[in-house]
């Protein structure tokens, strides 16, 4: 990804700060209904000049983890988040909706305010040049799939996995190509704008405005390089081999079936220990996936040094907690499709008391996080989406990233790391007990 984009020095924080103020006080004065009319179109303008200088940030904050990065598994997951971006930007300038059709909604707001502006003209073009590409390409128009499987995981880790896989592809180089340059076309066109068609607000005194600043800090438990590469380093090398494992079974269950072998007594028993052994190894790359998103998320944080980079990347790691803690243990009474319900099957028959109370102190533990990891999805949302609906949330989107707690999140984070070694230990137990032949402690 690298290759096609450059660093400015552009101080965004500046930028972000800037455009953030303006906008928070012109909602304010509009809601007080003292914002003149023919200032209304500032409101959208500077909605999308926040948007573009922020999603500017996020692509070469993701960017920079790749430069950093110390394996092509690291690389990749840089390149997942990088589909979240488009995918997401896309949705919130164009609104996607459903059925995948194509809404100019954010340039039909602008439409009728600025055709009559120097530079207006030209900005409308850029949005429904990129429109046209986005119409017109598969680049974005397949992108939904991807940026779901990299946002959410799935349910099947077979998917998750051969994703993962994938994600380092010209095919995301291309869309960081074009997004980035669109993004800077389009930025640079709203800074001249701004310059030729001067922006004066009028604020009352009274209003409640409070300039914000951006604090970024690196907590003392994770300074320690040595722990988290090294859960890095054990984390890709267990998944590398379980994933293989994990392929091997797959097929053979899908030659089993395809040969329809159900009435040789010998093949009947192959085939359920195939499907139990890949049940187990999706398992285990479930629980290293998780471990791994957070973890690189982690050293992404600790690497980086401007403060807007350290609160994106903490957004790395908020996002790689709730949905990893989502995957492995749920927020309601409805568990069916998590991780650790799915382990339960294989617990219960056993007449095992050290497994069947290691997985009760599992079950226990995670219980216990449960609203610590719920606390964080009004956030997840807000940062991931952009907007609610059809209303507009980057200025909120902003302010949410720029309150991300550094102190509480890696502690919350750190708890779910502490959790996936027990798991993997009780996964490890449960196939040594159903396929002593096929497992290898």
């Amino acid at each position: 990804m690298s290759d096609g984009l450059s660093p400015s020095n552009v101080d965004f924080t500046a930028s972000l700060l800037k455009v953030a103020d303006w906008l928070e006080l012109l909602y304010q004065l509009k809601e007080q209904g003292k914002l003149e009319k023919t200032q209304y179109y500032l409101i959208p303008l500077l909605e999308i000049y926040l948007f573009t200088i922020l999603s500017q940030v996020e692509v070469l904050t993701y960017d920079k983890a790749a430069r950093l990065a110390k394996s092509q598994w690291e690389v990749n997951m840089c390149y997942c988040f990088c589909e979240i971006v488009f995918g997401e930007g896309v949705t919130y300038f164009f609104g996607f909706d459903k059925n995948g059709q194509n809404k100019h909604f954010k340039t039909k707001e602008l439409n009728s305010y600025l055709t009559t502006k120097k530079l207006g003209n030209e900005i409308i073009a850029a949005c429904n040049s990129f429109f046209e590409k986005c119409k017109n390409s598969n680049l974005f128009l397949d992108l939904k799939r991807d940026k779901n499987i990299s946002k959410h995981f799935d349910l099947d880790y077979t998917n998750v996995i051969d994703h993962y896989v994938k994600a380092n592809s010209d095919v995301n180089r291309a869309r960081a190509n074009l997004y980035f340059k669109w993004l800077t076309e389009l930025n640079n066109l709203i800074e001249q704008f701004s310059t030729d068609n001067p922006i004066v607000i009028y604020a009352d005194s009274r209003l409640s405005f409070v300039k914000k600043e951006i604090k970024g800090v690196i907590i003392p438990q994770f300074q320690d390089y040595d722990v988290i590469l090294k859960k890095i380093e054990m984390g890709e090398k267990q998944l590398i081999a379980d994933y293989a494992l994990f392929k091997n079974h797959s097929e053979r269950i899908n030659y089993l079936c395809c040969n329809d072998l159900r009435y040789d007594y010998s093949a009947v028993v192959l085939f359920k220990q195939c499907k139990t052994a890949t049940e187990l190894f999706k398992s285990c790359c479930h629980i290293q996936f998780v471990e791994l998103s957070i973890c690189y998320a982690i050293k992404a944080y600790a690497e980086c040094t401007d403060n807007m980079e350290k609160q994106i990347n903490l957004y790395r790691i908020l996002l790689a907690y709730y949905e990893g803690f989502k995957k492995l243990y749920g927020f309601n009474d409805r568990k069916e499709n998590t991780l650790l319900y799915s382990l339960k099957q294989f617990v219960a028959p056993l007449s095992d008391e050290a497994l069947q109370k290691k997985y009760t102190d599992i079950d226990t533990e995670l219980h216990k996080q449960i609203g610590k990891a719920k606390r964080y999805e009004s956030t997840r949302n807000i940062i991931t989406h952009n907007k609610d609906d059809n209303k507009d949330c980057i200025l909120e989107k902003f302010y949410s990233l720029v309150k991300i707690n550094p102190t509480e999140l890696l502690c919350d984070a750190g708890q779910l790391l502490g959790i996936t070694r027990p798991l993997m230990e009780l996964t490890d137990a449960l196939a040594q007990r159903y396929l002593p032949e096929y497992w290898k402690p």
